[in-house]
């Protein structure tokens, strides 16, 4: 599913782009499909499917994330934001869209850089876009701290399956976070992609597939539940 405010889904007209709204849409994308769900998630995805899988566990069978964690260096997520905040303003071509996206992941861009075209639009100016409302990167949408805080009082609730996807050259997560993590969900599992980068706009995602299907593949295994942490 596009997030709102990405892709092929509407733009909130009121600027509602709060983590209790992107929360509220998986619910009820959840409901209608009317079974649960394995939740999937990279980057700030990866956030939002945490936190539903943490209020909503009856409607979730097991997280995946890809390179995420609850705890957010705030040094490292200013870069990502401030890259994302001067994209509003428009690329030249899809070649120096690129060049961001190689900051951002950490990693050089592919050889064909084409897929990256179908995640922009054209705007009235002939410049190049990203297909996301840059209303969602307003300050009050962003808290500091990991978000408030929010996001390791989230994490700490959790009772379903988790793995935790770690990008080999990730700009944003490092082994610290993966053992923080652990150290609150202790049936964390953990797997380290090797030569990918942070997942951004226009990822291949295949490189984690296998890691997903395999995961999958455990879920009807006894899982050690805990009772969420009060």
């Amino acid at each position: 599913m596009d997030l709102r405010g990405h892709g092929d889904s509407d733009w909130s007209r009121s600027g509602n782009y709060t983590f209790d709204d992107y929360v509220a849409d998986v619910k009820a994308t959840i409901a209608q499909v009317g079974e649960p769900a394995l939740l999937i998630g990279a980057s700030m995805g990866g956030h939002i499917a945490m936190i539903a899988a943490a209020r909503y566990p009856d409607r979730v069978s097991a997280l995946a994330l890809a390179d995420v964690t609850p705890w957010v260096d705030e040094d490292k997520g200013d870069e990502i934001r401030n890259a994302m905040r001067q994209a509003r303003h428009g690329f030249a071509s899809v070649e120096e869209a690129a060049r961001m996206v190689d900051t951002m992941r950490g990693t050089p861009s592919q050889d064909d850089i084409s897929g990256l075209r179908r995640h922009m639009r054209t705007g009235p100016d002939g410049r190049f876009y990203w297909r996301w409302d840059p209303a969602m990167l307003a300050d009050e949408h962003l808290r500091h701290g990991g978000e408030g805080g929010l996001l390791v009082i989230e994490a700490r609730r959790l009772t379903r399956p988790v793995l935790l996807m770690l990008a080999e050259h990730s700009t944003v997560t490092d082994p610290a976070q993966a053992i923080a993590f652990k150290a609150a969900v202790p049936w964390l599992q953990t797997v380290t992609i090797e030569g990918a980068g942070h997942m951004v706009t226009g990822d291949l995602n295949d490189t984690y597939a296998d890691h997903i299907l395999a995961f999958a593949n455990t879920l009807d295994a006894p899982h050690p539940r805990e009772k969420p942490h009060r």
